[in-house]
């Protein structure tokens, strides 16, 4: 697995890296790295980020998406979503872009 520098999540959008594959089963989103055949299974909270990422969302946007659907306070969703956007990077499931 390669080695990622931080991201600083707050100044890109975020979307699917190329080769992450995703398939839903009953509300759970299966994201597939087909280069190294592994996989990540996200639900709930996990699954409305991927659809944000699937839009080339960017952290703000998520938090605003979360906090709507979720009671949840900002700040608790944004380190949970840095982490989450921390442990995808690290499986290559996602890329950032310039914003």
């Amino acid at each position: 697995m390669a080695n990622h520098p931080p991201t600083d999540w707050s100044s890109v959008r975020i979307q699917p890296a190329p080769d992450a594959r995703t398939q839903e089963f009953d509300g759970e989103v299966v994201l597939v790295d087909l280069k190294r055949g592994e996989y990540f299974g996200l639900d709930g909270v996990g699954a409305l980020v991927w659809t944000k990422l699937q839009a080339r969302a960017t952290l703000d946007e998520m938090v605003t998406a979360v906090t709507a659907a979720y009671e949840v306070d900002a700040d608790t969703c944004r380190a949970d979503l840095v982490s989450l956007l921390d442990q995808l990077s690290h499986a290559n499931l996602i890329k950032s872009v310039p914003v």
